[in-house]
């Protein structure tokens, strides 16, 4: 009898971890709540927990979260400092999660993604910030990342990717 309790106390306690981390993972609508708190939030912490939410979202949730006007509003916004910290927090799981994605697509998806990307990239450009210091430390971050995820790899992909890292950059939404 005490084995059965013992059991089903396990169960009832793993079913409630379960239950709590569905329930606290982010979803895109949470995102967006979450934007639209920022004036009325500490900027560390709301790049922090903005960081923190957008690492824990999918390739799609991510972008469909970065495709909204709220996200590029604020993230322009942000000052070079604020910006740095993002990156630093986002980037790395960011770009893995696009190079994986785009490594996936049928050849013809992928350089119709990749137009997207460039004519994206063209689009944002004039408005998103240049500050050198962030440009430079994206650059060696997003290189380091590359160089680790084509390592031994020889897909089709790669060389397509290669060519399009700058406007993958940009897409981003990271300058």
């Amino acid at each position: 009898m005490r084995a059965v309790i013992a059991l089903a106390a396990v169960w009832l306690a793993a079913g409630a971890v379960i239950a709590t981390a569905r329930s606290t993972k982010p979803t895109p609508q949470t995102v967006f709540e979450f934007l639209r708190t920022y004036e009325t939030r500490d900027r560390r912490e709301f790049v922090a927990r903005l960081a923190g939410q957008m690492n824990r979202l999918t390739f799609a949730e991510r972008q469909q979260v970065k495709a909204s006007d709220d996200y590029l509003r604020i993230f322009v916004g942000l000052s070079p400092g604020e910006k740095e910290r993002y990156l630093a927090a986002t980037l790395e799981i960011d770009l893995r999660q696009t190079l994986e994605a785009i490594e996936k697509m049928p050849g013809d998806r992928r350089r119709v993604f990749l137009a997207e990307v460039a004519e994206q990239a063209d689009n944002n450009n004039a408005n998103l910030h240049q500050d050198p210091a962030v440009k430079e430390r994206v650059r060696r971050l997003a290189e380091a990342t590359l160089e680790d995820f084509f390592e031994g790899n020889r897909s089709d992909a790669r060389e397509e990717l290669t060519k399009d890292v700058e406007r993958l950059r940009m897409y981003l939404h990271i300058w």
